[in-house]
């Protein structure tokens, strides 16, 4: 009997192991998922702001400074976790920004390019989304630079509603 009960303990116990891996992996699988769709969202806010001719007028020289703010505000409003607006030359040099402004774009960022940064503490704390803006006739006009909080993705992430009560 007790060699019995020992073995139906391990097998249980083995089990157990399985399925919380099992729960736990799924549970992954759809973080992983879930920070894709939220990061290629943050992406595609940006490619869809730099054809706007608000951004190509302030990249010109022709456009009013406190329309920048004024996009500001307005991605604010809508909820949007925006932490500044960077505009770039297309050398890369400084032009404006409101709020907290991006670092340097990098020498070519392409279509569209996503880097984390860390702050003073430590951790990933914002994220900066580089996008070219182009004029059909003069090519690169420069760089919009979207900084985009990253609290609300790390709190998402980190929930543990899925995982019960004491997030064992």
């Amino acid at each position: 009997i007790a060699v019995l009960t020992g073995l139906s303990f391990l097998v249980s116990q083995s089990l157990l192991t399985q399925r919380v891996f099992a729960q736990l992996s799924a549970l992954a699988a759809s973080r992983e998922d879930q920070l894709e769709s939220m990061l290629g969202s943050d992406r595609e806010r940006a490619a869809l702001l730099a054809p706007r001719p608000t951004v190509r007028e302030l990249l010109t020289g022709t456009g009013e400074e406190s329309s920048l703010e004024h996009l500001f505000k307005e991605l604010l409003e809508q909820q949007v976790p925006l932490l500044g607006i960077t505009l770039f030359d297309r050398n890369g040099a400084f032009i404006r920004g409101v709020g907290l402004p991006s670092d340097l774009p990098p020498a070519n960022p392409g279509a569209t390019l996503l880097i984390p940064r860390t702050g003073e503490r430590g951790g990933w704390q914002w994220h900066d989304v580089y996008v070219t803006v182009r004029n059909a006739s003069e090519g690169p006009l420069g760089t919009l630079a979207l900084r985009y909080n990253a609290l609300p993705i790390l709190t998402s992430l980190f929930s543990d509603l899925s995982l019960g009560d004491t997030g064992e």
